[in-house]
């Protein structure tokens, strides 16, 4: 059984006793109480389970059994519930519906997808152009802990490690993506007219809970407030999503959305949205974002007083669409100004935050009951002043005096000027799945507060890694980072035109690390393994020019086709640096770039 939160967080409670006909968070036989997506196995061997109750009951009386399920809201907000027996048959998939589950060492989970023509054009036209286009379908696997890989089938057979026609194995947490479509062997083998069955098995390398999601241009992408979502744009192609409005208003909880796109890759997208229409853009919307400021994420606040006249209430969705002049690969992300709500982190993603002064923004990161790795915590203030601040649950989470800006309730703090880290030890997690029902809230997730300092808001962008994770790099945006002596840490950054020179620099703070980059299929770059490397003494700046990624990589923007580009940094000696991915486009925070051949720059505070 497994509950996926589309906004807030709820916990999940069984009972199978006819004197619990309405499990709660008082009263259960089974519960979850995950921060994030909750999930419940229960095995055939459980003497509870209703296999067993069933056998006494027919003895008795000849009686049937019944799961009964209660959702509790922790931090009030929707959700999805998914049951089925733990067997062999695929859960079905549906396009833009992310699916959370998780997977143990060495097993697989299996989904399907039936395929057909219309499900990749939609019948429909694209939001901004009125085209009707026939696309790709993308694989998209978020881990939320742990490394799971991605199998993908479409000869009808199951896919496992042996059999398939695509897969995506990266490293760790880094998120595995698979685009395919008429344009690839298989596809065109296979799906015949565009019919055919997509077979998926997400694997486990280590133990680990994921979000899984099919998408085309088709079908808009169901959101989850306080959780980001990669895609990827096609030229001048609006992708759609769409996500539930909210209770707001005057009585309600929510006063504002606040829906901020961080372009991981590619040009700076627009974005349009609207309650009163399913292809919201540059003409029809409500609201709209396309400011010509290349150097910021595009963050549209829509204010829930003001849905009412226009056509948003309760129980109506509010659909954006999101256009780029190039192909992009951009994050989405929607908070609110709930009281109780807090985003989560996910692993190795940079996740854009505001703070006002002497206020705090929440976040939480979840950790695996079998991650026995540090957490490193990064804050990369973009404008304002900003410090980071560290609990271990939410009921103690840190609280700052509007009046004097003083911060109480908090086990681990950094108050540095400019960018703040903290390392969070693993220890604090020595009881995680030691609690009631198998695993506690209160020992399984952390609580990060970011206060604003400066200004009426501070900007910043927050990254939580563990040490053998591949962090995405975003274009033009610098991660200030450190790297213990004789050890690698890893980098990826998309490149998604084929036309552009990727630079990456590192400029040094303390100790002399190294650059080594290696393109597709090396994801590990090293010093005796890599495709190009830069190791001069103090700063390190590497141009890899277009015509050299296409020896290496198979780019074509039209079909969305990236090139993922890897890189590791390594020192003899402990050292801590700022790394910067730069396609020489738009405006470039933290390093240099061009446009319309002027030099611009903007400069960060390093310390």
């Amino acid at each position: 059984m497994t509950a996926t939160p589309l906004g807030g967080d709820v916990d999940l409670y069984m009972s199978v006793k006819n004197d619990l006909p309405f499990p709660d968070h008082e009263r259960f036989e089974w519960s979850s109480t995950h921060l994030g997506t909750d999930s419940l196995v229960i095995a055939e061997e459980d003497p509870k389970n209703c296999r067993h109750q069933q056998q006494q009951q027919q003895k008795q009386q000849g009686g049937g059994c019944t799961y009964r399920v209660g959702v509790y809201g922790y931090i009030g907000g929707g959700f999805t519930l998914l049951a089925r027996w733990n067997s062999s048959e695929p859960v079905p998939l549906a396009l833009g519906r992310p699916q959370s589950d998780s997977v143990t060492t060495g097993t697989s989970r299996q989904y399907s997808f039936n395929l057909s023509p219309g499900a990749l054009s939609g019948g429909g036209r694209d939001a901004s152009t009125g085209a009707t286009p026939v696309v790709d379908l993308e694989v998209l696997l978020q881990p939320l802990d742990g490394d799971p890989d991605v199998y993908v089938t479409l000869d009808g057979k199951r896919p496992t490690t042996e059999h398939y026609q695509y897969r995506s194995t990266d490293f760790g947490s880094t998120a595995d993506r698979i685009v395919m479509g008429p344009h690839d062997s298989f596809f065109q083998r296979y799906c015949p007219g565009g019919w055919c069955l997509v077979r998926v098995a997400v694997v486990g390398f280590h133990d680990a809970s994921y979000s899984l999601m099919l998408s085309a241009l088709s079908a808009p992408i169901r959101l989850q407030l306080d959780r980001p979502v990669a895609t990827t744009l096609r030229s001048a192609l609006a992708q759609r999503f769409t996500l539930p409005w909210p209770e707001g208003g005057a009585t309600g909880v929510v006063g504002s959305l606040r829906i901020t796109i961080s372009p991981q890759s590619g040009p700076i997208p627009r974005v349009y949205a609207s309650c009163r229409t399913a292809w919201p853009n540059v003409t029809v919307n409500d609201w709209k974002w396309e400011e010509n400021s290349a150097h910021a994420s595009p963050t549209l606040v829509i204010d829930t007083a003001m849905g009412e006249g226009k056509g948003c209430g309760v129980g109506e969705n509010l659909t954006l669409a999101v256009v780029a002049d190039s192909l992009a690969l951009v994050s989405v992300f929607v908070s609110t100004d709930a009281v109780g709500t807090m985003p989560r982190l996910l692993p190795g993603v940079q996740t854009p935050g505001e703070a006002r002064k002497n206020d705090v923004s929440y976040f939480g990161v979840r950790m695996g009951k079998d991650e026995y790795a540090d957490i490193e915590l990064i804050l990369t203030v973009t404008s304002g002043e900003a410090d980071m601040y560290v609990s271990d649950s939410y009921v103690r989470r840190p609280v700052v005096d509007a009046a004097n800006g003083v911060v109480t309730s908090y086990t681990l703090s950094s108050a540095h000027d400019g960018d703040d880290r903290l390392t969070i030890q693993h220890s604090m997690f020595s009881q995680c799945g030691q609690g009631q029902g198998g695993e506690s809230k209160e020992a399984c997730y952390f609580v990060v507060g970011v206060v604003g300092r400066k200004w009426a808001s501070s900007e910043f962008r927050l990254l939580a890694k563990t040490r053998d994770a591949t962090v995405t790099l975003h274009d033009g945006m610098a991660v200030r980072d450190q790297v213990a002596g004789k050890s690698y840490a890893y980098y990826k950054i998309l490149v998604v035109n084929p036309q552009l020179d990727l630079t990456l620099t590192i400029t040094p703070l303390s100790g002399d690390p190294d650059l080594y980059v290696g393109a597709p299929p090396l994801t590990r770059p090293s010093r005796e393994n890599h495709t190009w490397a830069s190791r001069s003494f103090g700063a390190d700046s590497l141009t890899v020019q277009a015509v050299g990624l296409k020896k290496h990589c198979e780019l074509d923007p039209t079909i969305g086709l990236g090139c993922a580009i890897y890189i590791g940094v390594y020192a003899w000696t402990d050292a801590s640096y700022s790394i910067l991915a730069s396609l020489n486009m738009g405006w470039v925070s933290g390093g240099g770039g061009s446009e319309e051949g002027k030099e611009r720059f903007v400069f960060l505070p390093l310390f």
